[in-house]
């Protein structure tokens, strides 16, 4: 991980705090003095890199508006992770942080009073005309809305287009293609897929893609979700077979659980598997490892009304603290509102990371052909994907249940019918003590 601090002061002509909540700009030097702090992962290289770009901008903002101190700190995404959890509950969080997951844990943090609620700023800055739909769900909880979203993710199939190519394979359009495929690469003494489970939440992001192959099981996962639907379903227990049976067959490595996701990524970017299952999130990573051209894919099925199955996942977000002054929460939805609303399409054009945003894509000249796929797809099947199993569920059902459960499932430890029984009991638990996330 990497730790570094750096605080950018301008003192020069400043500008008016009127000017954050929508009044007339004051005459210089009468602007009230801001100090903020952020808590961010945007470093020089991997998920999710920018740093570059993202220290640029916050010297060209905090130039444009002298009277704020900004004081922005580099943490690595598990560290800061682990120090909002930490931070939040003591009071001793930054005024704004890049966070994560969203869903089920920013819904919990928004219940016990942490974050400040930034609809105003919505309507100000019509963040929901410009805002992802998924995303806007994704930061919101009853209604109102307690973080900005950030780099949209689907869970895809990265594919080595160079050992493709090499050996006459294609991209397949059906699962019965897919599954042909699988067959052709072990039969080269090949693993056809990189998986790594040994973190636990990979298992978890892919069993939501087999809820989204399964017919019927989409619409039926929402209302499990927002209505009164059961998870220990038909069709919940044939996508948990489904993935079993691809384990089985071969389809990934055998010691997926003893490998984790940085594992399998390097099994991947080393040509030792053509294929490697992760989110988009990990873009970063492959531009940077692998040594050949990567494409991605979603999952086909063998229904025409569904041809792909993914998943979509919202972990980042950024957040305000709700110990923050009214000036300081105004301040710090400017500086979003300048940095990825103002520049949504330098994300693109710089970075791996991607804005929430409703985009013409025809304009932009993207920074590698990885990041315009990314782009197209979420574009094309964002709104229509399933909400991932690691956001939307409560931690104790997503981190605490299913990240064993599923290790279980696949070591044939533990029955589907068993996994999905769990789960059940325990959302009923969790709905009765009021800890179930509301958009």
């Amino acid at each position: 991980m990497i730790n570094r601090l750096f605080t950018l002061v301008v003192l020069a002509l400043v500008v008016t705090m009127a000017a954050f909540s929508g009044g007339t700009q004051e005459e210089p030097g009468t602007a009230e003095p801001i100090s903020m702090t952020m808590w961010h992962p945007f470093g020089p290289s991997g998920h999710p890199g920018g740093g570059e770009f993202f220290n640029e901008k916050v010297a060209e903002f905090t130039s444009a508006h002298p009277n704020i101190q900004f004081e922005a700190t580099l943490h690595g995404v598990l560290e800061l992770r682990q120090k909002m959890q930490v931070a939040l509950p003591a009071g001793t969080q930054p005024t704004m942080w890049f966070g994560g997951p969203a869903a089920a844990t920013l819904g919990q943090f928004a219940q016990a009073g942490y974050v400040a609620n930034l609809t105003p700023f919505y309507d100000k800055y019509d963040w929901k005309g410009r805002m992802l739909e998924k995303g806007l769900q994704y930061i919101s909880y009853k209604g109102q809305f307690f973080g900005v979203p950030h780099n949209p993710d689907l869970v895809v199939i990265y594919y080595n287009k160079d050992m493709f190519k090499a050996n006459g394979w294609s991209v397949p359009e059906t699962f019965d293609q897919f599954t042909s495929l699988v067959d052709k690469i072990k039969s080269q003494d090949l693993v056809p897929i990189a998986f790594g489970n040994r973190d636990g939440w990979p298992g978890v992001n892919f069993m939501t893609v087999m809820l989204d192959f399964q017919a019927g099981a989409r619409d039926h996962y929402k209302n499990v979700l927002f209505g009164d639907a059961r998870w220990d379903v038909p069709a919940f227990i044939d996508g948990a077979k489904l993935f079993v049976q691809l384990h089985d067959m071969g389809a990934f490595n055998k010691d997926i659980n003893a490998l984790s996701a940085y594992d399998a990524s390097l099994l991947f970017a080393n040509g030792e598997a053509p294929m490697f299952i992760q989110g988009t999130w990990q873009m970063a990573g492959v531009i940077k490892d692998a040594t050949f051209e990567a494409g991605m894919f979603l999952l086909p099925t063998n229904d025409s009304k569904r041809p792909r199955a993914t998943a979509a996942s919202y972990g980042p977000f950024f957040s305000v603290g709700a110990n923050a002054s009214d000036q300081e929460i105004g301040a710090a939805c400017e500086f979003l509102n300048f940095l990825l609303v103002d520049n949504a399409n330098a994300w693109y054009e710089r970075t791996a990371v991607a804005p929430s945003q409703k985009i013409d894509l025809s304009g932009i000249d993207f920074f590698h052909p990885l990041a315009k796929e990314r782009a197209e797809m979420v574009n094309k099947y964002l709104d229509l994907a399933v909400f991932d199993l690691h956001t939307a569920p409560p931690r104790s059902i997503s981190s605490n249940h299913m990240y064993a459960g599923i290790q279980a499932l696949l070591d044939h430890k533990m029955a589907p019918e068993a996994f999905w029984k769990r789960t059940q009991e325990l959302w009923v638990q969790e709905k009765a003590a009021g800890a179930i996330w509301e958009p």
